[in-house]
């Protein structure tokens, strides 16, 4: 470790781990929306970023979907995945702490940026309508959306198709489909692909949404008050965390919503009791596709069966 870090001092130690630690965060973020499991050990991510380096990383920042394209470091036996801060502790006990040591970006002083839900300040990152082009790598428009669907609606091949088939995205699960009826293969054909979608158009939507039940087939679907995020505008800031809970409790009422207006097939469907909780949809597909799962299922609806 003294060899390996003796050209360095103090600051450039800081700022070296600063940056890999960003490195790391960004591929973190490219496959953590809720729904996804990545086979990846979280663990041994900083150690293949390293491996990797900075070129590869940049692709990905360009290209997120390149994260799956990391490589292995071969040779990793009994690794302590938290080693690196050992180290800068060592590093720091054996040269002295120095005073003065600074960030590499200085967070913004100005009073009124902070998370609209949270409050919490830079450090954290923020978005609102003026960066939504620049939204966090999870929320992209390609096979990864379906991840921000809740309960076990993101397992739902059905639903999955019927929604990549809508916002333009290749289903990645399309020739798995050959073993159902054809009607089913034909489902995507009856609704009507949108124009030109964007994550900053998805994000308006999703801004502009009322939750609240606005028809019958809401009253039996949607919870009849407002969810956490009432109020919010397309102006208001939010932070990640904060970003991601508004996505996943606004996109399956915005989905039902549209597949209901866009298509009568849809639209006619009856709710599943147990809505987006149900755990037929993922391995029956015919209950897929028979009933409308997009339903939010109140805890009544569980003690009346126990």
């Amino acid at each position: 470790m003294e060899l390996f870090y003796s050209s360095y001092t103090a600051q450039q130690l800081y700022h070296q781990h600063l940056v890999i630690s960003w490195m790391e965060e960004l591929v973190h973020e490219c496959q953590s929306s809720p729904g996804f499991r990545s086979h990846f050990l979280p663990d041994f991510i900083r150690m293949r970023v390293v491996a990797n380096g900075p070129d590869w990383v940049l692709r990905v920042l360009k290209t997120p979907q390149q994260w799956k394209t990391l490589t292995p470091v071969v040779g990793i036996v009994g690794n302590d995945p938290a080693g690196w801060k050992s180290d800068m502790q060592y590093f720091f006990v054996m040269t002295g702490l120095p005073p003065g040591i600074t960030p590499i970006v200085a967070a913004s002083a100005e009073p009124d940026l902070q998370c609209w839900k949270c409050t919490a300040r830079p450090g954290a990152r923020l978005w609102n309508q003026e960066n939504w082009g620049y939204l966090p790598l999870n929320l992209r428009l390609d096979e990864s959306f379906a991840h921000w669907l809740p309960g076990s609606l993101n397992a739902n091949r059905y639903e999955q198709s019927l929604l990549f088939h809508y916002l333009g995205i290749a289903d990645p699960n399309a020739p798995r489909h050959t073993d159902l009826l054809a009607k089913k293969r034909t489902a995507v054909e009856y609704l009507k692909p949108a124009a030109l979608m964007t994550m900053p158009r998805m994000m308006q939507a999703l801004c502009d949404l009322d939750p609240r039940p606005q028809n019958a087939r809401d009253a039996d679907s949607v919870p009849v008050g407002p969810d956490e995020f009432g109020g919010v505008t397309s102006k208001s800031l939010l932070c990640q965390e904060c970003l991601a809970k508004m996505v996943m409790a606004r996109l399956w009422v915005w989905w039902q919503r549209e597949k209901d207006e866009k298509s009568k097939t849809e639209l006619d469907k009856g709710n599943c009791w147990f809505g987006y909780e149900c755990i037929l949809q993922g391995f029956k597909a015919d209950h897929a596709s028979r009933l409308n799962v997009c339903r939010h299922c109140a805890a009544s609806c569980f003690t009346v069966l126990t």
